[in-house]
């Protein structure tokens, strides 16, 4: 692999890095590449997140259908974690004040299920877990509502990731 052959294809591709980048070394704008200013990121789509937040709510689920406390524990982590970030990503989204009913439906939702799991491993049945998950779909529905999105949120039992969630 160190033939001469790799060595000519590894200066010329060095070479036409140095030619197309040299302009932006000195300051100038090369015509082609576009100006770094001008490249503007695209918007957020809420959409995203609250897809990621129906995966680790899920995943929650199935982590504590299959009695893996350790493992619901984490995807609570995250789902917690992403309903934080979408707070600062999205103060308001479309008109909607998402960070302010995130914080008085979403968040305090998921309070029930954190004590839980912070109990000894004993203390909570499988009821108290099924109660608890009602109260965070309870919630998601509740603000979907308030916010006149066609979306309404079931649990679903079934398991489409390729993860076993059994301790």
């Amino acid at each position: 692999m160190n033939g001469p052959i790799y060595r000519f294809l590894f200066l010329a591709l060095l070479g036409l890095e140095a030619i197309t980048l040299a302009p932006l070394a000195f300051g100038e704008q090369s015509s082609a590449l576009p100006a770094l200013a001008a490249i503007e990121p695209p918007a957020a789509e809420l959409a995203e997140h609250m897809t990621q937040l129906q995966v680790y709510t899920h995943k929650l689920s199935l982590s504590l259908a299959a009695n893996n406390r350790p493992l619901a524990r984490f995807y609570l982590h995250e789902s917690v974690a992403k309903l934080k970030q979408m707070q600062e990503i999205f103060p308001e989204y479309e008109g909607q004040p998402i960070a302010l009913l995130i914080d008085r439906l979403a968040l305090e939702s998921y309070q029930p299920l954190d004590t839980l799991l912070r109990q000894a491993d004993t203390a909570s049945s499988s009821q108290g877990f099924d109660h608890a998950l009602e109260v965070i779909v309870k919630a998601c529905n509740a603000c979907h509502l308030s916010c006149e999105a066609p979306i309404r949120i079931q649990r679903n039992h079934s398991n489409p990731f390729m993860q076993d969630f059994n301790p």
